[in-house]
């Protein structure tokens, strides 16, 4: 058990690493490309996390288009207009906010729309 324990333990720390070395890279990055691809992919993580709380419909793909378009478009506009430096230090945490606040009222909106199917 000891062994299992420190092998576990061993993987978590090297996933831990890679992580950080990965967004240490992103987050000195000025490529908006890698940076606008790593925040889509927050969105599609965000919208399978979701997921989860839906018990009798299944919107995933349209919370992913939902996520993706109005997280990605509101951290485009910020940067278009000038609001925020365009780096990843700035846009990825940012994105990360929007994004997360987006996820948790589509999942409350469709909690509700589901209810509201359920009582009539």
């Amino acid at each position: 058990m000891t062994r299992t324990i420190f092998i576990s333990y061993v993987r978590g720390l090297i996933q831990l690493v890679l992580l950080a070395l990965v967004l240490v890279l992103i987050f000195n990055s000025r490529n908006l490309v890698i940076i606008y691809l790593y925040m889509l992919g927050m969105a599609i993580f965000s919208a399978l996390t979701a997921r989860q709380h839906y018990k009798y419909v299944d919107i995933l793909k349209i919370e992913i288009i939902a996520l993706s378009v109005g997280g990605l478009g509101v951290m485009g506009l910020v940067t278009i207009l000038g609001i925020i430096e365009p780096t990843g230090e700035y846009l990825i945490p940012m994105g990360g906010m929007v994004i997360s606040n987006a996820m948790i009222w589509t999942t409350m909106t469709s909690e509700r729309l589901t209810s509201d199917f359920i009582k009539n």
